[in-house]
């Protein structure tokens, strides 16, 4: 063979490699897009449900506190929960990743500790705040 024919050879595989290569890359980059979508979108998703679950036992704490029925030492407790949620700074500063997480865990542990005030007319009334605030659904945020 040739240097000529060499050549060209060399030359048509390096063609042929290239793009080979270049289709691989736009592939793996629509690869990367579907990764993207599908990651970002379930974060978005499982953020809204967590922040909302989050919300709705805050606004449940809120609800029961504010309950005549509720005895007073479950007020304390769950007015001491919302005090902690609502200071910014404490055991992990809610500006840091993970920051509502220690928040979460005191309200969770408060409204376990009076749950036998807590009923669904409560969650409802949640619900029905949190569906006001951000516009949801129609709702009426019950007066009590």
């Amino acid at each position: 063979m040739g240097m000529t024919r060499r050549l060209d050879a060399l030359s048509y595989l390096g063609k042929r490699l290239t793009r080979i290569w270049q289709e691989e890359e736009a592939e793996a980059g629509e690869r990367m897009e579907k990764v993207e979508k599908n990651l970002f979108g379930t974060i978005k998703r499982l953020g809204k449900r967590l922040a909302r679950s989050l919300l709705e036992d805050v606004l449940t704490a809120y609800c029961v506190m504010r309950d005549p029925d509720t005895p007073w030492q479950a007020k304390a407790i769950l007015a001491g929960a919302l005090v902690y949620f609502i200071q910014p700074f404490d055991v992990i500063p809610d500006v840091m990743p993970m920051g509502l997480v220690d928040d979460a865990a005191i309200l969770a542990a408060a409204l376990e500790r009076v749950g036998r005030y807590t009923d669904d007319r409560h969650r409802d009334e949640a619900r029905a705040i949190l569906d006001k605030l951000f516009g949801e659904k129609e709702a009426i945020v019950p007066a009590s």
